[in-house]
C-alpha cells in the first residue's frame, strides 16, 4: 500500500474532500465540484467523492446531474446508516428540483 502510493493518494483525496466540503460551506460550489473531481481521480469509487459532487451540482442548479451523482454514491454503499439516510434525503431533494 505504501510502496505503490495508494496511501498517499488516499490521503490527498481526503484533503480534497475536506477542502471541498469547506468550499460548499463558503458557498463556492464551483471549487467544491473541482475538488470532488480531483478526489475521484485520486481515489476512484469512494462514495464521499460522489456525494460532494452531487452537493456541488445541486448548489450550481444542476439537479439532473446531482441525481446521477447521488445514485452513484448510493451504489458505493456508504458505511454508516446516518450517511445512507443523508444521501437518500439529498437524492429526494435533487429529484424534486428537476
Amino acid at each position: 500500500m505504501l510502496a505503490d502510493g495508494e496511501f498517499t493518494r488516499a490521503h490527498a483525496a481526503k484533503q480534497c474532500l475536506d477542502d471541498g466540503f469547506r468550499a460548499l460551506k463558503n458557498r463556492d460550489a464551483k471549487t467544491a465540484l473541482k475538488l470532488a473531481e480531483q478526489a475521484e481521480s485520486l481515489n476512484p469509487g469512494f462514495y464521499q467523492n460522489a456525494t460532494l459532487r452531487g452537493r456541488a451540482l445541486l448548489a450550481l442548479g444542476q439537479p439532473k446531474e446531482a441525481v446521477q451523482a447521488f445514485q452513484s454514491a448510493r451504489a458505493e454503499h456508504p458505511a454508516f446508516l446516518k450517511e445512507q439516510q443523508e444521501l437518500e434525503n439529498l437524492l429526494q431533494q435533487a429529484q424534486s428540483a428537476q
